[in-house]
């Protein structure tokens, strides 16, 4: 990202949701010299059509109701999002360069209850995605059948508290889901670009909308609070998620479990669109 990108994203979050900034605090965060952030401010300010400021009182730069954003989403989600992935990140770093206080005050269960994977599998999975190359290895079927396969992962997906590969399973010449602690060993099979890559896995280049609809057996006080919930429209029951029709399993899978509290699942798994 180049330094003035840098710059927008970080001064716009601070415009929007955080009470404003100073150039300080940006050069902090963006790795910026304070003379640069200044200049990229005074830009800012002078396209920013009298919405952004300077308070003496607050000693930061603030924005008013009439701000428009030029780079970020302007949706409250997307922040939050972004500090998740933010705090995910510092897992990257070796502890002593880790930030002593988040961005904003957010936790991710899920990453708590997600089954570990052994380092080696996954740095080798990570390898012959981004090199396009082959692996073989030794998986683990569900009933403790082990076989030798030989695959083409293309991209890793997070479902059900687990890591899986999809992958071009050569034997077979077709698509399928791997869950990645099921391979009991994997190596490095071809040299880089010589795996099959995602281009002809139809079903993870297709989009589908699933419709979901609240479970008519669920209280009428009960279809209220999940209807607030969802942040659904007034008397409307469905909500549609758009997703790979190669996910499409795990989404139903998630959205149709039993909520807490209650004796019947949410959502009720209608229809693609």
């Amino acid at each position: 990202m180049k330094d003035n990108d840098k710059f927008i994203q970080e001064f716009e979050m601070a415009l929007l949701w955080e009470s404003g900034s100073d150039r300080e605090t940006l050069s902090k965060k963006t790795g910026i010299g304070i003379r640069t952030i200044q200049k990229f401010i005074n830009d800012y300010i002078q396209s920013a059509n009298d919405t952004v400021s300077y308070s003496k009182k607050l000693k930061a730069y603030i924005a008013n109701e009439a701000f428009i954003p030029r780079l970020i989403n302007d949706d409250p989600e997307s922040y939050l999002q972004y500090c998740l992935g933010e705090r995910l990140q510092q897992s990257l770093l070796q502890k002593e360069q880790s930030m002593t206080s988040p961005r904003f005050p957010i936790e991710d269960i899920q990453s708590l209850t997600t089954s570990n994977v052994d380092d080696r599998i996954m740095d080798t999975l990570v390898q012959a995605i981004n090199t396009q190359s082959q692996i073989c290895g030794t998986y683990v079927a569900k009933k403790g059948t082990r076989s030798d396969i030989i695959l083409s992962p293309h991209s890793i997906a997070l479902a059900r508290n687990r890591y899986h590969a999809r992958a071009y399973y050569h034997k077979y010449d077709r698509y399928s889901d791997f869950v990645v602690g099921r391979f009991e060993s994997i190596r490095i099979y071809s040299l880089p670009q010589q795996g099959v890559n995602a281009d002809n896995d139809t079903e993870w280049q297709t989009f589908d909308d699933l419709v979901f609809e609240l479970n008519p057996e669920l209280t009428h006080e009960e279809i209220d609070s999940f209807r607030m919930e969802w942040n659904l429209p007034a008397q409307s029951n469905q909500k549609i998620i758009r997703t790979r029709r190669a996910l499409a399993k795990y989404v139903r899978q998630e959205m149709e479990k039993t909520a807490i509290g209650t004796a019947h699942q949410t959502w009720i798994y209608k229809e693609d669109k």
